[in-house]
């Protein structure tokens, strides 16, 4: 029976928006202020025979549904106005409050623009940007969604860019909420159309949800859903079919597009971005390879052409301050275009006092993810990264441990000076390999070849300056890593990298520090999980494993001497490691120092990274490879 003209609490029920299983939804009016509100309702019918167990399921989703939005304040997210439960016509009735949005969902504003065409690549970027925000925040508070798709986001009009509307996610029913004392939920919930084969067995995580916004934003663009056919067809084929590439269904969507989409789009949640933030920056920067490739047709190969004719995104452009200082990735008084991922973490040895090394992009927001774990002579200082700035690792110290950081200098100046230094411009000793051949093993195939020259490729490399100054960033054409903490090594990783089994090389060159190289294998379902390979200034080397957040927990797994090490400020090395199943092989300049089994970690993210014993520590990236064994 319809509550249309009763009155439920403060509200007066006016009309009935929808119903479903999951209960009805009302335009109401909020009579004390006059605003027209939705207000969704669940009762408890009373019937001969009353299925005790569906209206005791509809009640604990509805209030599943109450306690994910109450804890949730974004912008991109349809608030909570009100909760609570009313006798109406003696009929027990739960109820919760929300805007009401005139313009409806994103399903039914897609369908009144159908006779325009498809959306533009550009315009499904914005819809994936608000998406990802959304999600991103929500999943750093411990909430996977669990049902994105068109018709669960709502619409507030843009009367600046109607075909650039403002979205906010809703209909949290089915959100799987986890915390240290809930436990795992296996019911298989979601619309199987965007399911991601984990889903199908009920286990959700939150690459879950990058997954459905990928199949989203794959309908969005090419007007096909992935996969289509009945239920168990739909199973098998999330679980066991490659997608098309969206360019078989239009000339107009670049190959970088087609790589970023798949890629989110894999069959394990592990193999996909690390944050549903990270898709949502591929994405866009495969949409300016595309916009670019198409205003300076220097060169039919469309990734070449974006290398030569783009030397900086809008995510990296310099804004005023001074040279070399990075733009935020967010508006200045609003939320950032993407969230954050996931905290990593930075340790001091030595210091007893605790620092942020990322101040929260929304002051009245605290952080809510990983805990924090302590140990003697280590302090963990909780990272909320605005950017994705890598993550930070102390090193035994052996200057001044545990003392106040020196002030941020200019990124391509040693700290020691106060005199500008060159950034390395003479021909180095040490030469990356060229052309695809592996000099390595003479096998694989080349599935990375990046000169670093820009952020334009899509494996997502971190950029940004933590408040502590460390950064990743690109600049005259290469990529660098700035650590200005005494005791600290800065990590600057690919976000949409994942390997197994390959060969990894990488051109190096310190202009002050005393240490530099690479990680490899990290775990992207729990970052503190990583090979860590270093070279230093007294020629040793080190190969280091972690599991852990905390570095007095890391193993040694070979350390020694090389004399193929060339040391010295500005100085180039070419740093390779093998990793082949649990076999993994050093190199410097091309020559073999150490080889070690070691078969732990079985694939992860790449990055690389500069350190300090007591100076600060720059060190620029170029020309990396990757070949896949």
């Amino acid at each position: 029976m319809s509550l249309e003209g009763l009155n439920i609490g403060r509200y007066h029920l006016l009309q009935l928006l929808g119903s479903g299983g999951m209960g009805e939804v009302y335009l109401g009016n909020d009579v004390p202020v006059n605003r027209q509100v939705a207000i969704k309702v669940i009762r408890a019918e009373v019937a001969p025979y009353p299925d005790i167990e569906s209206t005791k399921e509809a009640a604990r989703l509805f209030q599943r549904e109450v306690k994910a939005i109450a804890g949730l304040d974004h912008p991109n997210i349809l608030p909570l106005y009100d909760y609570g439960e009313e006798l109406v016509q003696g009929v027990n009735t739960t109820y919760m409050v929300m805007p009401y949005r005139a313009e409806g969902t994103l399903t039914a504003w897609l369908q009144k623009r159908a006779n325009i065409g498809l959306l533009s690549p550009a315009d499904v970027a914005h819809i994936v940007s608000q998406a990802a925000s959304a999600l991103q925040y929500a999943h750093e508070h411990n909430i996977v969604h669990q049902d994105i798709k068109p018709s669960n986001f709502l619409i507030r009009g843009n009367d600046e860019n109607p075909q650039q509307p403002y979205l906010q996610l809703s209909d949290f029913g089915v959100a799987k909420i986890s915390s240290a004392t809930s436990s795992v939920s296996q019911s298989i919930r979601g619309t199987p159309a965007y399911m991601a084969p984990e889903q199908w067995s009920g286990n959700a995580v939150p690459a879950t949800d990058q997954y459905a916004l990928a199949v989203m934003a794959y309908e969005l663009l090419t007007g096909h859903l992935p996969f289509q056919g009945g239920l168990g067809q739909m199973m098998y084929q999330h679980m066991h079919t490659k997608p098309q590439p969206p360019s078989t269904y239009s000339s107009h969507i670049p190959a970088e597009l087609d790589e970023v989409l798949l890629l989110a789009l894999e069959k394990e949640p592990e193999k996909r971005f690390l944050t549903v933030a990270a898709f949502a920056k591929g994405f866009q920067q495969a949409i300016q390879t595309m916009e670019s490739a198409t205003l300076n047709p220097v060169s039919p190969n469309r990734l070449n052409t974006y290398e030569q004719t783009i030397a900086s995104t809008p995510y990296h452009q310099m804004q005023g301050g001074e040279q070399g200082s990075l733009a935020p990735l967010y508006h200045q008084e609003q939320q950032p275009i993407y969230a954050p991922p996931p905290p990593m973490y930075e340790f001091a040895r030595g210091s007893n006092a605790a620092q942020p090394a990322y101040a929260p992009h929304v002051a009245t927001r605290k952080p809510s993810r990983l805990p924090i774990g302590l140990t003697m002579g280590m302090v963990v200082l909780a990272l909320l990264i605005i950017v994705g700035g890598g993550f930070y690792f102390a090193r035994a110290n052996s200057g001044n441990g545990g003392n106040t950081p020196t002030p941020v200098v200019a990124l391509t100046q040693p700290a020691s000076t106060g005199t500008p230094t060159s950034t390395a411009t003479s021909v180095p000793t040490a030469t990356p390999t060229t052309g695809s051949t592996n000099p390595y093993t003479s096998t694989g195939t080349l599935v990375l070849n990046d000169p670093l020259a820009n952020n334009s490729q899509s494996h997502v490399w971190l950029e940004g300056k933590n408040s502590l100054g460390a950064s990743c960033y690109f600049s005259n054409g290469a990529y660098y890593s700035a650590q200005p903490n005494a005791g600290y090594f800065h990590s600057c990783m690919g976000q949409a990298t994942n390997f197994a089994n390959f060969v990894l090389e990488v051109q190096i060159t310190l202009i002050s520090g005393d240490y530099e190289g690479i990680v490899f294998r990290v775990n992207p379902a729990n970052p503190n999980q990583y090979y860590y390979f270093s070279i230093d200034q007294k020629g040793n080397y080190v190969l280091r494993r972690s599991m852990d957040t905390n570095f007095n927990d890391t193993v040694v797994i070979d350390q020694g001497t090389s004399p193929t090490i060339l040391l010295g400020q500005n100085q180039t090395n070419v740093v390779a490691v093998v990793a082949n199943f649990g076999n993994i092989d050093l190199y410097v300049n091309h020559q073999k120092i150490a080889s070690v089994s070691d078969n732990i970690l079985s694939h992860g993210q790449i990055g690389f990274f500069v350190g300090n014993d007591g100076t600060n520590a720059v060190a620029m990236f170029s020309y990396a490879k990757v070949w896949q064994l």
